[in-house]
């Protein structure tokens, strides 16, 4: 018996510490070819969003004002672009892209797909029904965009991020609030 409880509070501390090392699922393709030739990446911290959130907006703008309601929600971005100068574009990272839409736990929010360009949203939900993380796929022909957010987000929120935040491709999320 004794065994069996020290058994069990050795799994539950392991649990509580990898569940905070928690990592997005785009963290093997961040370490795989950020700073690689062709490759932009960009990662904004929790810590960050947390200072962004707590900035004084008592005599801000309005949408200021709603930047910051959406700050607070957000835990983390990273964005992964990889953009070719040539007819030649990273395959393996492309094939990498890809495969994020097989992930298991996310369900595909929307998406778009026009004659040079295809962008997926996908998300995934925690216990509470809320977005824990949403994916932003973006492909053409010379470039590919992986983009992961993550936090505790309803749908409007994510809508409101389309608004407030100048990101290519997030201008596609405006098409929630036509649904």
């Amino acid at each position: 018996m004794k065994k069996t409880v020290i058994t069990l509070v050795i799994l539950i501390i392991t649990g509580v510490f990898i569940s905070l090392n928690a990592q997005t699922t785009i963290d093997g393709l961040y370490g795989k070819y950020a700073g690689q030739k062709g490759f932009t990446s960009i990662n904004i911290s929790p810590e960050m969003f947390s200072m962004l959130s707590s900035l004084n907006t008592e005599d801000s703008a309005e949408n200021a004002k709603e930047a910051q309601n959406i700050m607070e929600q957000l835990s983390g971005l990273k964005m992964l672009v990889y953009e070719s100068d040539s007819l030649q574009t990273n395959q393996a990272f492309l094939k990498d892209v890809r495969e994020l839409n097989k992930v298991k736990g996310f369900s595909e929010l929307m998406s778009i797909n026009s004659e040079n360009e295809v962008v997926k949203f996908l998300v995934k939900k925690g216990n509470d029904g809320k977005v824990s993380e949403m994916l932003m796929l973006v492909f053409d022909k010379n470039e590919a965009m992986v983009m992961s957010l993550t936090g505790d987000l309803d749908m409007s929120t994510i809508s409101g991020i389309s608004k407030s935040l100048d990101i290519e491709g997030m201008d596609k999320l405006k098409k929630l609030d036509e649904k």
